[in-house]
């Protein structure tokens, strides 16, 4: 029984500029027909890639997918496999029983190759663009519709191949919505560090490029990897609507990985609701 991991863009997965979709990232609904890459039948360590372009609904036009089965813990080899696939407004990502795999997802432009291209959108500008508040645009905001397990993953944007930022994060169990804020990505002070503070709560790790930390005004690439070391096997999760807004309260504590913002979340519009009572 293959287990599933799903990225469902509901909205959008991150919001950011993209011509007609000025404030989207990937809706997942381009192409029509899907786009798909799996490890069905193939020997373990076989990488699969696939770039799919140009579409509106994708940031930068074009998205890749690769997907790698690490290890099949089966009795009888090649039975299951590891598949990720976009389509009909969501990502899913299934790894079978048993089956250790790493999926990939990259913005990155009309690069044609799995290796990352840090400069391929151009310079993609996160916090000024249409579909942002007059302040502009500060977080990515993730929805996490189940999951069954915990896993590492990373997020990463660049600048190029000399300013850039990732975080390897833990995601949690259960349905959650989770922020993550730009500011983390252009903060050096956990550059290089893991496990320990400064680093925000959540994260595993924090890398930087060799000149510095992204720019979120100017990228030129975004990527995430699920299921880092320590490999999770049969694992099931679906992630909705990640999209980019503004600060909706002054007050807003910043939280950074998947499963620690949703409290803030229910009671900002808690706070809300009572702001309407006293006004009227």
């Amino acid at each position: 029984m293959l287990s599933k991991v799903k990225i469902v863009g509901a909205a959008s997965l991150l919001a950011l500029s993209v011509g007609a979709q000025a404030n989207v990232v990937d809706l997942f609904t381009d192409p029509v027909a899907g786009q798909k890459v799996d490890t069905d039948g193939l020997a373990t360590g076989t990488s699969v890639y696939n770039e799919i372009g140009s579409y509106a609904s994708i940031i930068g036009g074009y998205r890749s997918l690769e997907i790698v089965e690490v290890s099949d813990g089966n009795t009888l080899p090649l039975q299951n496999g590891a598949s990720m696939v976009a389509g009909g407004g969501e990502l899913a990502f299934n790894s079978g029983t048993a089956i250790e795999a790493v999926g990939t997802l990259q913005w990155d432009g009309n690069d044609a190759s799995s290796d990352l291209t840090k400069t391929g959108m151009g310079s993609e500008n996160l916090v000024v663009q249409a579909g942002c508040p007059a302040g502009g645009c500060d977080r990515f905001i993730f929805d996490v519709l189940e999951a069954d397990h915990a896993f590492d993953f990373t997020i990463g944007l660049y600048t190029d191949d000399d300013y850039w930022t990732e975080f390897d994060l833990t995601a949690t169990t259960g349905a959650h919505t989770s922020e993550i804020f730009f500011s983390f990505f252009e903060n050096a002070a956990g550059c290089g560090l893991a496990g320990s503070p400064p680093l925000p709560s959540g994260v595993v790790a924090q890398r930087c490029g060799t000149s510095g930390v992204a720019d979120v005004e100017s990228i030129g690439a975004i990527q995430l990897i699920f299921n880092l070391d320590p490999l999770t096997t049969a694992l099931d999760f679906r992630i909705g609507a990640v999209t980019k807004t503004g600060v909706p309260e002054p007050s807003m504590v910043a939280l950074l990985g998947l499963g620690l913002a949703s409290s803030g979340l229910v009671s900002i519009r808690r706070r809300r609701k009572e702001k309407a009572l006293l006004a009227d």
